[in-house]
């Protein structure tokens, strides 16, 4: 007998989101289409309980409390969360810091709204060559 036919493309979809050197939160354009972000969606960011590479996040369609709007800039959606990154002491300035998205619809209410799992993924800034480091680098600087 067959079961349940899966979505392939919800199974499919990366959902990504990636703090900015200034702290700000972005999305990819297939997060925002997922998602329904738009101007005026508001984002609730909660702890896990048991990790700290662990954050939870509920977006909502209207404001709420201790939600953060989100915020545009040209086609660029953000969410101001510079200051909740550094109380957690997320080093977005020296790393890159990434979310890997997953939807928990069991958590929805706990979270007030669309609930989604954003697991952390850290990896090493790439150093941006100019004139001076590259010099430094090759040794060519004088005393």
């Amino acid at each position: 007998m067959i079961g349940q036919i899966f979505d392939a493309k919800e199974l499919t979809q990366k959902l990504k989101a990636t703090v900015q050197r200034t702290g700000k939160l972005g999305f990819t354009s297939e997060t925002l289409e997922a998602l329904h972000i738009q101007q005026g969606t508001h984002i609730r960011i909660a702890e896990d309980t048991e990790s700290k590479r662990i954050l939870w996040m509920g977006v909502l369609q209207e404001p709420a409390d201790n939600a953060f709007p989100v915020n545009k800039a040209g086609d660029y959606y953000y969410v101001n969360t510079t200051r909740l990154f550094e109380k957690i002491g997320l080093d977005f300035k020296k790393k890159n810091c990434m979310f890997d998205m997953s939807r928990f619809p069991d958590y929805d209410a706990l979270i007030g709204g669309v609930c989604y799992k954003m697991q952390l993924r850290v990896t090493d800034r790439r150093q941006v060559e100019t004139p001076e480091t590259e010099a430094v680098r090759h040794g060519c600087v004088g005393d």
